[in-house]
Protein backbone atom coordinates (compact mmCIF):
# COMPACT_ATOMS: atom_id res chain seq x y z
CA UNK A 1 0.00 0.00 0.00
CA UNK A 2 2.73 2.48 0.93
CA UNK A 3 5.54 1.24 -1.30
CA UNK A 4 5.93 3.16 -4.59
CA UNK A 5 4.64 1.59 -7.77
CA UNK A 6 2.88 -1.80 -7.89
CA UNK A 7 -0.33 -0.07 -8.96
CA UNK A 8 -1.20 -2.66 -11.61
CA UNK A 9 -0.59 -5.56 -9.24
CA UNK A 10 -2.80 -3.94 -6.62
CA UNK A 11 -5.51 -3.30 -9.20
CA UNK A 12 -5.50 -6.98 -10.23
CA UNK A 13 -5.73 -8.15 -6.61
CA UNK A 14 -8.67 -5.86 -5.87
CA UNK A 15 -10.46 -6.54 -9.15
CA UNK A 16 -10.18 -10.29 -8.67
CA UNK A 17 -11.52 -10.00 -5.13
CA UNK A 18 -8.44 -11.68 -3.66
CA UNK A 19 -8.20 -9.16 -0.82
CA UNK A 20 -10.77 -9.29 1.97
CA UNK A 21 -11.28 -5.56 2.39
CA UNK A 22 -13.70 -6.12 5.27
CA UNK A 23 -10.98 -7.76 7.31
CA UNK A 24 -9.62 -5.13 9.73
CA UNK A 25 -5.97 -4.24 10.16
CA UNK A 26 -4.57 -4.19 13.69
CA UNK A 27 -2.08 -1.51 14.72
CA UNK A 28 -0.15 -3.02 17.62
CA UNK A 29 1.52 0.22 18.71
CA UNK A 30 -1.70 2.25 18.85
CA UNK A 31 -3.99 -0.70 19.69
CA UNK A 32 -6.41 0.31 16.93
CA UNK A 33 -8.41 -1.73 14.45
CA UNK A 34 -9.08 -0.07 11.08
CA UNK A 35 -9.91 -0.93 7.49
CA UNK A 36 -7.74 -1.00 4.37
CA UNK A 37 -9.84 1.88 3.07
CA UNK A 38 -9.15 4.06 6.11
CA UNK A 39 -5.45 3.28 5.83
CA UNK A 40 -5.47 4.22 2.15
CA UNK A 41 -7.13 7.55 2.90
CA UNK A 42 -5.29 8.43 6.10
CA UNK A 43 -1.75 7.13 5.75
CA UNK A 44 0.96 9.39 4.42
CA UNK A 45 2.99 8.21 1.45
CA UNK A 46 0.10 6.42 -0.27
CA UNK A 47 -0.11 7.34 -3.94
CA UNK A 48 -3.39 8.98 -4.93
CA UNK A 49 -4.09 6.37 -7.61
CA UNK A 50 -3.97 3.69 -4.92
CA UNK A 51 -6.28 5.69 -2.67
CA UNK A 52 -8.82 5.90 -5.49
CA UNK A 53 -8.54 2.15 -6.14
CA UNK A 54 -9.54 1.35 -2.57
CA UNK A 55 -12.41 3.85 -2.68
CA UNK A 56 -13.74 2.33 -5.91
CA UNK A 57 -13.43 -1.30 -4.78
CA UNK A 58 -14.56 -1.00 -1.16
CA UNK A 59 -18.10 -2.20 -0.39
CA UNK A 60 -20.54 0.54 0.57
CA UNK A 61 -20.74 -0.69 4.15
CA UNK A 62 -17.00 -0.15 4.50
CA UNK A 63 -17.30 3.48 3.39
CA UNK A 64 -19.13 4.20 6.64
CA UNK A 65 -17.19 1.79 8.85
CA UNK A 66 -15.33 3.54 11.68
CA UNK A 67 -12.09 2.37 13.19
CA UNK A 68 -12.06 1.04 16.74
CA UNK A 69 -11.59 4.64 17.97
CA UNK A 70 -14.34 6.00 15.72
CA UNK A 71 -12.44 7.49 12.77
CA UNK A 72 -14.31 7.30 9.46
CA UNK A 73 -12.68 7.32 6.01
CA UNK A 74 -14.64 10.50 5.23
CA UNK A 75 -13.55 12.30 8.40
CA UNK A 76 -9.96 11.22 7.75
CA UNK A 77 -10.14 12.83 4.31
CA UNK A 78 -11.66 15.97 5.86
CA UNK A 79 -8.89 16.19 8.46
CA UNK A 80 -6.30 15.86 5.68
CA UNK A 81 -8.13 18.65 3.80
CA UNK A 82 -8.44 16.45 0.72
CA UNK A 83 -11.44 17.73 -1.18
CA UNK A 84 -10.71 15.33 -4.04
CA UNK A 85 -10.93 12.31 -1.73
CA UNK A 86 -14.00 13.71 0.03
CA UNK A 87 -15.80 14.09 -3.29
CA UNK A 88 -14.90 10.54 -4.34
CA UNK A 89 -16.00 9.08 -1.01
CA UNK A 90 -19.32 10.95 -1.07
CA UNK A 91 -19.88 9.91 -4.67
CA UNK A 92 -19.22 6.29 -3.70
CA UNK A 93 -21.74 6.44 -0.85
CA UNK A 94 -20.07 7.86 2.27
CA UNK A 95 -22.72 9.35 4.56
CA UNK A 96 -22.09 13.03 5.40
CA UNK A 97 -24.75 12.88 8.15
CA UNK A 98 -23.52 9.74 9.89
CA UNK A 99 -23.46 10.31 13.64
CA UNK A 100 -20.29 8.75 15.02
CA UNK A 101 -18.22 8.90 18.18
CA UNK A 102 -14.48 9.46 17.87
CA UNK A 103 -12.37 9.46 21.03
CA UNK A 104 -15.53 10.18 23.01
CA UNK A 105 -16.71 13.10 20.87
CA UNK A 106 -20.01 12.74 19.01
CA UNK A 107 -20.29 14.48 15.64
CA UNK A 108 -20.94 14.01 11.91
CA UNK A 109 -18.51 14.37 8.99
CA UNK A 110 -20.18 17.60 7.92
CA UNK A 111 -19.98 19.09 11.40
CA UNK A 112 -16.32 18.06 11.63
CA UNK A 113 -15.66 20.00 8.43
CA UNK A 114 -17.23 23.11 10.01
CA UNK A 115 -15.24 22.71 13.22
CA UNK A 116 -11.95 22.26 11.34
CA UNK A 117 -12.80 25.26 9.12
CA UNK A 118 -12.44 23.27 5.92
CA UNK A 119 -14.43 25.87 4.03
CA UNK A 120 -13.94 24.38 0.58
CA UNK A 121 -15.16 21.00 1.83
CA UNK A 122 -18.15 22.54 3.64
CA UNK A 123 -19.11 24.39 0.47
CA UNK A 124 -18.81 21.20 -1.57
CA UNK A 125 -20.89 19.13 0.86
CA UNK A 126 -23.61 21.78 0.87
CA UNK A 127 -23.61 21.81 -2.92
CA UNK A 128 -24.38 18.07 -3.00
CA UNK A 129 -27.70 18.63 -1.17
CA UNK A 130 -26.88 15.58 0.96
CA UNK A 131 -26.50 17.54 4.20
CA UNK A 132 -29.36 17.26 6.68
CA UNK A 133 -29.60 20.76 8.22
CA UNK A 134 -32.07 19.59 10.87
CA UNK A 135 -29.89 16.87 12.36
CA UNK A 136 -29.36 17.51 16.08
CA UNK A 137 -26.68 15.83 18.19
CA UNK A 138 -27.42 14.50 21.70
CA UNK A 139 -25.92 17.65 23.24
CA UNK A 140 -28.41 19.80 21.31
CA UNK A 141 -25.93 21.22 18.81
CA UNK A 142 -26.49 21.18 15.07
CA UNK A 143 -24.71 22.48 11.99
CA UNK A 144 -26.04 26.00 12.52
CA UNK A 145 -24.89 26.29 16.13
CA UNK A 146 -21.45 25.00 15.17
CA UNK A 147 -21.34 27.53 12.37
CA UNK A 148 -21.98 30.32 14.88
CA UNK A 149 -19.23 29.05 17.16
CA UNK A 150 -16.52 28.15 14.66
CA UNK A 151 -17.30 30.06 11.47
CA UNK A 152 -19.36 33.19 12.30
CA UNK A 153 -18.06 35.11 9.29
CA UNK A 154 -19.46 32.46 6.93
CA UNK A 155 -23.04 32.77 8.20
CA UNK A 156 -24.23 34.86 5.28
CA UNK A 157 -22.73 32.36 2.79
CA UNK A 158 -24.02 29.11 4.29
CA UNK A 159 -27.11 30.07 6.27
CA UNK A 160 -29.58 29.70 3.33
CA UNK A 161 -28.48 26.10 2.77
CA UNK A 162 -28.71 25.29 6.46
CA UNK A 163 -32.36 26.34 6.63
CA UNK A 164 -33.45 24.42 3.55
CA UNK A 165 -32.70 27.35 1.27
CA UNK A 166 -35.40 29.57 2.76
CA UNK A 167 -34.02 33.07 3.21
CA UNK A 168 -36.18 34.13 6.11
CA UNK A 169 -35.78 34.78 9.80
CA UNK A 170 -36.79 31.53 11.43
CA UNK A 171 -36.90 30.90 15.14
CA UNK A 172 -33.76 28.84 14.70
CA UNK A 173 -32.06 31.84 13.11
CA UNK A 174 -32.83 34.12 16.04
CA UNK A 175 -31.98 31.49 18.61
CA UNK A 176 -28.67 30.39 17.11
CA UNK A 177 -27.24 32.91 14.69
CA UNK A 178 -28.36 36.10 16.39
CA UNK A 179 -27.68 34.80 19.86
CA UNK A 180 -26.07 37.30 22.27
CA UNK A 181 -23.06 34.98 22.44
CA UNK A 182 -22.44 35.67 18.78
CA UNK A 183 -22.67 39.41 19.33
CA UNK A 184 -20.33 39.30 22.32
CA UNK A 185 -17.88 37.09 20.46
CA UNK A 186 -17.63 39.57 17.61
CA UNK A 187 -17.05 42.47 19.96
CA UNK A 188 -14.38 40.60 21.90
CA UNK A 189 -12.54 39.16 18.90
CA UNK A 190 -12.47 42.47 17.06
CA UNK A 191 -11.42 44.43 20.16
CA UNK A 192 -14.11 47.05 19.70
CA UNK A 193 -15.58 47.07 23.19
CA UNK A 194 -14.42 50.58 23.95
CA UNK A 195 -16.15 53.24 26.00
CA UNK A 196 -18.19 54.42 23.02
CA UNK A 197 -19.50 50.95 22.25
CA UNK A 198 -20.33 50.28 25.90
CA UNK A 199 -22.42 53.42 26.00
CA UNK A 200 -24.28 52.35 22.89
CA UNK A 201 -24.87 48.71 23.83
CA UNK A 202 -28.21 49.61 25.38
CA UNK A 203 -29.59 50.67 21.99
CA UNK A 204 -28.86 47.28 20.46
CA UNK A 205 -32.48 46.44 21.06
CA UNK A 206 -32.77 43.57 18.61
CA UNK A 207 -30.35 40.97 17.27
CA UNK A 208 -30.67 42.37 13.76
CA UNK A 209 -29.72 45.85 14.95
CA UNK A 210 -26.71 44.42 16.71
CA UNK A 211 -25.63 42.44 13.66
CA UNK A 212 -26.05 45.44 11.38
CA UNK A 213 -24.20 47.71 13.78
CA UNK A 214 -21.32 45.24 14.07
CA UNK A 215 -21.20 44.82 10.30
CA UNK A 216 -21.10 48.59 9.83
CA UNK A 217 -18.40 49.11 12.45
CA UNK A 218 -16.31 46.31 10.92
CA UNK A 219 -16.86 47.42 7.31
CA UNK A 220 -18.48 44.04 6.58
CA UNK A 221 -20.48 44.72 3.42
CA UNK A 222 -21.29 41.04 2.89
CA UNK A 223 -23.02 40.82 6.27
CA UNK A 224 -25.14 43.87 5.48
CA UNK A 225 -26.05 42.38 2.11
CA UNK A 226 -27.08 39.18 3.84
CA UNK A 227 -29.22 40.99 6.41
CA UNK A 228 -30.87 42.97 3.63
CA UNK A 229 -31.42 39.78 1.63
CA UNK A 230 -33.41 38.18 4.44
CA UNK A 231 -35.58 41.25 4.87
CA UNK A 232 -33.91 43.21 7.66
CA UNK A 233 -34.91 46.89 7.90
CA UNK A 234 -31.72 47.97 9.62
CA UNK A 235 -31.84 51.51 8.22
CA UNK A 236 -34.77 52.30 10.50
CA UNK A 237 -32.82 51.80 13.71
CA UNK A 238 -31.42 54.71 15.73
CA UNK A 239 -29.21 54.98 18.76
CA UNK A 240 -30.44 56.81 21.83
CA UNK A 241 -28.56 59.83 20.50
CA UNK A 242 -30.30 59.46 17.14
CA UNK A 243 -27.36 58.08 15.17
CA UNK A 244 -28.24 55.84 12.25
CA UNK A 245 -25.94 53.33 10.58
CA UNK A 246 -25.19 55.86 7.85
CA UNK A 247 -23.67 58.18 10.47
CA UNK A 248 -21.48 55.38 11.83
CA UNK A 249 -20.27 54.43 8.35
CA UNK A 250 -19.68 58.06 7.37
CA UNK A 251 -17.60 58.74 10.49
CA UNK A 252 -15.48 55.65 9.79
CA UNK A 253 -15.11 56.59 6.11
CA UNK A 254 -16.59 53.35 4.78
CA UNK A 255 -17.68 54.55 1.34
CA UNK A 256 -19.05 51.20 0.10
CA UNK A 257 -21.09 50.76 3.28
CA UNK A 258 -22.52 54.29 2.95
CA UNK A 259 -23.45 53.66 -0.69
CA UNK A 260 -25.12 50.36 0.17
CA UNK A 261 -27.08 51.88 3.05
CA UNK A 262 -28.37 54.61 0.72
CA UNK A 263 -29.25 52.00 -1.93
CA UNK A 264 -31.27 50.09 0.67
CA UNK A 265 -33.23 53.11 1.85
CA UNK A 266 -31.04 55.15 4.18
CA UNK A 267 -31.75 58.89 4.05
CA UNK A 268 -28.60 60.67 2.89
CA UNK A 269 -29.84 63.77 4.74
CA UNK A 270 -30.74 62.01 7.98
CA UNK A 271 -29.97 64.24 10.96
CA UNK A 272 -28.83 62.93 14.31
CA UNK A 273 -31.66 63.45 16.76
CA UNK A 274 -29.85 65.75 19.14
CA UNK A 275 -29.33 69.49 19.47
CA UNK A 276 -26.40 69.46 17.04
CA UNK A 277 -28.52 68.03 14.19
CA UNK A 278 -25.47 66.41 12.61
CA UNK A 279 -25.71 64.83 9.16
CA UNK A 280 -23.73 62.06 7.48
CA UNK A 281 -21.75 64.51 5.34
CA UNK A 282 -20.71 66.41 8.45
CA UNK A 283 -19.63 63.14 10.09
CA UNK A 284 -17.54 62.26 7.03
CA UNK A 285 -15.95 65.73 6.97
CA UNK A 286 -15.17 65.62 10.69
CA UNK A 287 -13.55 62.22 10.20
CA UNK A 288 -11.33 63.61 7.46
CA UNK A 289 -12.86 61.42 4.75
CA UNK A 290 -12.99 64.01 1.98
CA UNK A 291 -13.48 61.49 -0.85
CA UNK A 292 -16.62 60.31 0.93
CA UNK A 293 -17.75 63.93 1.38
CA UNK A 294 -17.48 64.38 -2.39
CA UNK A 295 -19.38 61.13 -2.94
CA UNK A 296 -22.18 62.27 -0.62
CA UNK A 297 -22.42 65.60 -2.45
CA UNK A 298 -22.90 63.71 -5.72
CA UNK A 299 -25.50 61.49 -4.04
CA UNK A 300 -27.56 64.52 -3.15
CA UNK A 301 -26.54 65.34 0.41
CA UNK A 302 -27.68 68.83 1.40
CA UNK A 303 -28.31 68.61 5.15
CA UNK A 304 -25.36 70.18 6.91
CA UNK A 305 -23.75 71.06 3.60
CA UNK A 306 -23.42 74.83 4.21
CA UNK A 307 -21.30 74.20 7.28
CA UNK A 308 -19.13 71.74 5.36
CA UNK A 309 -18.69 74.24 2.51
CA UNK A 310 -17.74 76.95 4.97
CA UNK A 311 -15.15 74.67 6.57
CA UNK A 312 -13.85 73.62 3.14
CA UNK A 313 -13.41 77.27 2.10
CA UNK A 314 -11.76 78.17 5.38
CA UNK A 315 -9.29 75.30 5.12
CA UNK A 316 -8.78 75.67 1.36
CA UNK A 317 -10.14 72.22 0.55
CA UNK A 318 -10.50 72.50 -3.22
CA UNK A 319 -11.46 68.83 -3.56
CA UNK A 320 -14.81 69.41 -1.89
CA UNK A 321 -15.47 72.71 -3.68
CA UNK A 322 -14.73 71.10 -7.05
CA UNK A 323 -17.06 68.21 -6.19
CA UNK A 324 -19.85 70.69 -5.51
CA UNK A 325 -19.20 72.61 -8.72
CA UNK A 326 -19.14 69.34 -10.71
CA UNK A 327 -22.80 68.85 -9.84
CA UNK A 328 -23.64 71.91 -11.92
CA UNK A 329 -23.94 74.41 -9.09
CA UNK A 330 -22.19 77.70 -9.86
CA UNK A 331 -23.50 79.69 -6.95
CA UNK A 332 -24.74 78.97 -3.49
CA UNK A 333 -26.85 80.88 -0.99
CA UNK A 334 -24.98 82.86 1.59
CA UNK A 335 -23.27 80.52 3.98
CA UNK A 336 -23.03 80.91 7.74
CA UNK A 337 -21.08 83.95 8.87
CA UNK A 338 -21.52 85.57 5.46
CA UNK A 339 -19.42 83.16 3.40
CA UNK A 340 -20.27 82.72 -0.27
CA UNK A 341 -19.19 79.76 -2.38
CA UNK A 342 -18.07 81.77 -5.41
CA UNK A 343 -16.37 84.72 -3.74
CA UNK A 344 -15.15 82.74 -0.72
CA UNK A 345 -15.07 86.06 1.11
CA UNK A 346 -17.07 87.48 3.97
CA UNK A 347 -19.74 89.85 2.74
CA UNK A 348 -19.38 92.80 5.03
CA UNK A 349 -19.79 96.51 4.30
CA UNK A 350 -16.10 97.01 4.94
CA UNK A 351 -14.02 94.47 3.01
CA UNK A 352 -10.80 93.14 4.50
Amino acid sequence: LTSPGNLESLKKLLTAGLVDLKRPIYDVERDILFSFLLAAVEWQGVEDDKRLLFILHSPKSLLNEPSSVGTLPLTAAIRCDRLDLVSKLVEAGADVNLVFQEYGTISTPFMIAIQLKRNNIVAFLLSTDKVDPNLVLPDGSNALTLLVTYQPTEIYNWFPKLVDGQRKMTGEFFFCVLHPFFIAKHFILKNIIDSVVREQLNWLLTPVTAMAYIATRENDLNMLRFLNDIGSKFNSYRSEQGFGLIHVAAWEGFTEIVEFLIQTGADVNLLVGNDAKTSAIQMAFSGGHFDLVCKLIRLGATAGLPGVIQAAITTGNRQIICALLSTGITSFPNLPNGYNLVTSKKKHKSSN
